[in-house]
């Protein structure tokens, strides 16, 4: 039985080529280099095109004795107006009579250089097509146990790489890198040292960052390649953040192998203070997950809102150090809701310097945590002076929030939110000098069935589907810059200062409407009043006022003076940001019961002696269409059509002359019909 000849050695072409290129340069370091200049310059070039695989340009190329070499405006490019690699200079030294003894040693310069990383629309980099073609069969290469003595030093001076991935640019400026490539056959260990400076634009701002770090490439046990890197930053500058500190102490800790990377971060300034650590996993799969990730800051509320600010709706600020944990495992990367929610657990807690948010202040902490299917958010905060209790939760079944809130002090800030339930506080954040003052009393739960968008409710989201409900009340209440409440102010003849009190209200959601579970007692000043009904989520109002008879009402009103501490009972319609109070048809209805009144008690009976079963009091008080005719002729005159308005009055007088509408506008039906 033959013996199983041994697998070949793991080809590396580019090993070989760098091999080769050495040798061809210490052969020339043996010439006459001005000789030797004209020949070599066109087998160098050929050479670097084929170990990167693509073309390469020289504007000029010297030979000095011993061993060393100049090339001015070396340029790398894919031929199609992509430059890989550019370089005003680069200077090489070859050990010359080491390389004759089988030790090749060398030594690169490149100044004024620029790199070009580009993605191209079909997910692949540009610089992956650099390398050349594999080796053909046929030739060998040196096994893994003949190793090569070759090492390369290779020191970048004032260089950038660019990197544009989409409509995403960031640049990297090196102001010195050196990289050492050392036994090539074991495999290849590189190691770099860079002080570098990263400028390009972050989001839609721009920032800077400063730094030095290194990173070394090693052999890993088995197959494969190991690495590890460190990063520290000297400075960083965010244009939108005037609390960055520019001399941030921070570091970063990269180690990979075996298709993991282990990552650190430790941080130490005034804005943030603390340690994170974890790893990455499937790096080589469609989707990179987190293992293990934990850290613990504190952090500088000052300093970490406006980062925050074009993301959440709330402000955040402090000048003292709180406290940040997390965990995290689970998805790395453009996630959906459902993978996130199936595959990740974490969590996180923080304590809060202040959140502002709808006009209330609040402090305190708050917790977040990911696992068995749900996000959920919770924390108890001190707000306004009161105390505040906050929870929610989100699962691809639907979302629910649970909100309490006891005596916390209301400001106008919070009318956005008061608006959705009363008129009264529609509209009171666009006006200028409006204002809200007293203590709220508040319970909320609300749910939504089904998915629900993490980024949430925007137009177009169907409002039926919340549902829930709960109590609101508002205590020892100033509230200015409200049409609505000043003209309810003026029909109770009070001053616009008035102190208000509403009283704990139950309420319901349903079917994208806000329905009163009981009256909603409102005391305005001394007079007690409620409102019943509803409000649609869409603005739309159906409620009713119930105010009692008051001796202002009857100086407006005179028939109602015999209806003194009866309710009147006023339609409220149109919707939030245009209420209506129906006064023509709530007065109408009590006047006519007033009118009755006073004519069965002075001619009742009178007449009826005379008339006899004549008399039909029910047909003088009703006026049939009485009511109708008059809002017609009304809004023709308003709209400047006098002549037919003019008809209309004339059939009130001649028709309905003895019905209730008629007598209360009776100045105004003459004076028009003439």
């Amino acid at each position: 039985m033959e013996p199983t000849a041994e697998p070949p050695a793991p080809r590396r072409p580019w090993r070989r080529r760098l091999v080769i290129l050495v040798v061809v340069l210490t052969v020339i370091g043996l010439l006459a280099p001005t000789l030797a200049a004209p020949f070599v310059r066109p087998k160098v070039v050929a050479a670097l095109e084929e170990s990167f695989g693509a073309k390469v340009e020289l504007d000029g190329f010297t030979l000095d004795w011993p061993g060393s070499a100049t090339l001015s405006g070396l340029r790398i490019h894919d031929g199609a107006g992509l430059d890989h690699l550019r370089a005003e200079r680069a200077e090489v030294s070859v050990a010359v009579w080491a390389a004759l003894a089988g030790r090749y040693r060398a030594d690169v310069q490149v100044y004024g250089w620029a790199a070009n990383a580009l993605r191209r629309p079909d997910d692949t980099w540009s610089f992956s097509e650099l390398g050349g073609e594999p080796e053909p069969d046929s030739e060998e290469l040196p096994k893994e146990s003949e190793p090569i003595d070759l090492r390369v030093a290779v020191t970048l001076n004032d260089g950038l790489v660019r990197i544009v991935d989409g409509d995403q640019e960031v640049t990297l400026e090196l102001q010195v890198a050196t990289i050492a490539l050392e036994d090539l056959a074991s495999p290849a260990r590189y190691e770099a040292r860079a002080q570098l400076e990263l400028a390009g634009p972050v989001q839609v701002e721009r920032a800077s960052l400063v730094a030095d770090g290194q990173f070394v490439l090693s052999p890993a046990d088995g197959s494969g390649l190991s690495a590890t890197a460190t990063l520290n930053l000297l400075g960083v500058d965010l244009a939108w953040n005037d609390w960055v500190e520019k001399n941030l102490n921070a570091q970063v800790f990269v180690d990979y192998g075996g298709g993991r990377v282990q990552v650190g971060v430790e941080v130490e300034s005034a804005m943030l203070t603390g340690q994170a650590s974890g790893a990455l996993t499937g790096l080589e799969a469609e989707q990179m997950f987190v293992e293990g990730l934990t850290g613990e800051f504190q952090y500088l509320p000052d300093a970490v809102g406006p980062l925050l600010a074009p993301y959440a709706p709330v402000t955040v600020s402090g000048s003292e150090l709180e406290e940040l944990r997390l965990s995290y495992d689970g998805p790395l990367g453009a996630l959906t809701p459902e993978a996130l929610l199936a595959d990740a657990t974490g969590s996180s807690s923080m304590q809060v310097g202040r959140i502002e948010a709808f006009g209330l202040d609040a402090t305190g902490g708050l917790s977040l945590t990911l696992g068995e299917g749900r996000l959920s958010l919770g924390g108890d905060l001190v707000a306004g002076g009161g105390a505040l209790s906050l929870g929610a939760r989100y699962s691809q079944d639907g979302a629910r929030l649970n909100l309490r809130v006891d005596g916390a002090r209301a400001t106008a800030g919070l009318a956005p939110l008061l608006g959705k339930l009363h008129p009264v506080f529609a509209g009171l954040d666009g006006v200028e000098g409006a204002g809200l003052d007293g203590l709220l009393v508040a319970e909320l739960e609300l749910g939504i069935d089904g998915a629900v968008p993490l980024s949430g409710i925007t137009e177009g989201f169907d409002l039926s589907r919340v549902h829930g409900g709960g109590s609101i009340g508002l205590d020892d209440a100033r509230l200015t810059g409200s049409p609505l409440l000043g003209n309810l102010l003026q029909t109770l003849g009070r001053p616009t200062e008035t102190r208000l009190d509403l009283a704990p209200m139950a309420f319901s959601l349903d079917g994208g409407r806000v329905r009163y579970d009981e009256p909603w007692r409102w005391k305005i000043g001394d007079v007690a009043t409620s409102f019943t009904g509803g409000v649609g989520l869409d603005g739309a109002l159906d409620l009713e006022w119930h105010v009692p008879i008051t001796a202002e009402l009857v100086a407006k009103h005179k028939l109602l003076a015999r209806l003194v501490g009866k309710q009147l009972s006023v339609p409220l319609t149109g919707t939030m940001s245009a209420p209506k109070l129906d006064w023509a048809g709530a007065l109408k209805g009590l006047a006519g019961e007033a009118l009755e009144s006073v004519v069965k008690d002075k001619l009742g009976d009178k007449l009826g002696d005379v008339l006899g079963d004549k008399l039909d009091l029910d047909a003088i008080l009703g006026g049939g269409d009485a009511a109708a005719i008059l809002a017609e002729a009304d809004r023709l005159w308003t709209a400047g059509s006098q002549a037919e308005a003019k008809t209309l009055y004339q059939a009130l007088r001649e028709d309905h002359k003895l019905t209730v509408v008629y007598a209360l506008n009776k100045t105004r039906i003459k004076d028009r019909s003439q």
